[in-house]
């Protein structure tokens, strides 16, 4: 569920860590984005989104965003319900953990995959 997420941006805050949101949506949906986390009760903080024109997979693009934040070194947590993400972190060093907030609609799942890692278009 997604408030076990809410739960954990909200204990990061609470820690007076900085909080980020990083998505593998494109840059175009920016303002729904925002109004999504808003309308969920999530903090504002810095919202990360994939240019629009850049289809690489979340895997690649994610990485990429955090290494320009300071690395594993300055990252103290990061959430992601995405394996292929989660993966590539993990193999990075970064402090992953694995969610599972999102992923009620499993059959969503296969195209949600095809979309980040064949198309480029979450």
């Amino acid at each position: 569920m997604l408030s076990d997420g809410l739960t954990a941006v909200k204990a990061a805050q609470e820690r007076e860590e900085a909080i980020i949101y990083l998505s593998g949506r494109p840059e175009r949906l920016r303002r729904v984005t925002t109004l999504w986390l808003a309308a969920g009760g999530f903090p504002a903080a810095p919202v990360h989104l994939r240019p629009d024109r850049d289809r690489r997979p979340a895997r690649l693009f994610k990485p990429e965003v955090l290494a320009r934040l300071g690395g594993p070194a300055a990252i103290s947590a990061v959430y992601d319900d995405d394996d292929a993400v989660v993966q590539a972190l993990r193999a990075q060093g970064y402090p992953v953990t694995h969610v599972t907030w999102a992923n009620s609609a499993q059959a969503l799942i296969g195209v949600l995959q095809d979309a980040q890692e064949t198309t480029g278009r979450t």
